[in-house]
């Protein structure tokens, strides 16, 4: 993750992301903001776009806020459940990742995570997670059921999550859209969230 200096020459800085993934045994890459000084700094060595790029959206929670209410449909939880964990998986059948390793990653750290879910006569038909940081809650982990999208179940859970958040002492939300999703961009919108910044992914020569 490039952001602001990286605290020695910038050719420097490149061949430790180098070292470190190679030390990992894991593909090099550099996640940076676009129109950034990291990312020029890394196209200046003739690292180019990979896969991947997303726009970050945000909000004042207190906007967000002004005329909704969390429904009391919407369970949430403090503790990643096994059904939660289950519903996730399922949404996401091609994520290439232990059920043990995802766990781990979505629980977080403890106490600052929410999980919510609606249920639905056959099951979980949408779900989300917040992460608490300071001031911030970041969304992620959003899914609905293709049978039941466009019906407002996910602002039930955005909302319920962004009222959780707000009583927990964050003032602001973050959510971040990958790159051609529409869709989703559109509806964040609808509700009044705007765009921040693209981040995108560069790789090393060759």
């Amino acid at each position: 993750l490039a952001v602001g200096s990286p605290g020695c020459e910038q050719a420097a800085a490149a061949e430790r992301i180098l070292d470190f993934s190679a030390q990992h045994q894991i593909p090099p890459k550099a996640r940076v903001i676009r129109d950034s000084e990291p990312e020029a700094a890394l196209r200046s060595l003739r690292w180019s776009d990979g896969p991947g790029s997303a726009q970050v959206l945000v909000m004042r929670l207190s906007d967000l806020l002004a005329d909704r209410s969390a429904d009391q449909r919407v369970e949430l939880l403090t503790e990643l459940s096994d059904g939660w964990l289950a519903a996730f998986r399922a949404a996401h059948p091609r994520m290439q990742i232990a059920p043990q390793a995802a766990a781990r990653i979505l629980a977080g750290p403890p106490a600052q995570c929410v999980f919510a879910s609606l249920a639905g006569p056959d099951g979980i038909i949408a779900l989300g997670r917040a992460h608490l940081a300071g001031e911030w809650a970041s969304l992620t982990g959003l899914w609905t059921h293709p049978a039941v999208r466009r019906q407002g179940n996910m602002t039930l859970i955005v909302v319920a999550l962004a009222t959780r958040a707000s009583r927990r002492g964050a003032r602001n939300i973050q959510v971040q859209v990958a790159a051609g999703n529409n869709e989703a961009l559109a509806a964040y919108q609808h509700l009044g969230f705007k765009p921040h910044h693209d981040y995108g992914y560069l790789l090393p020569p060759g």
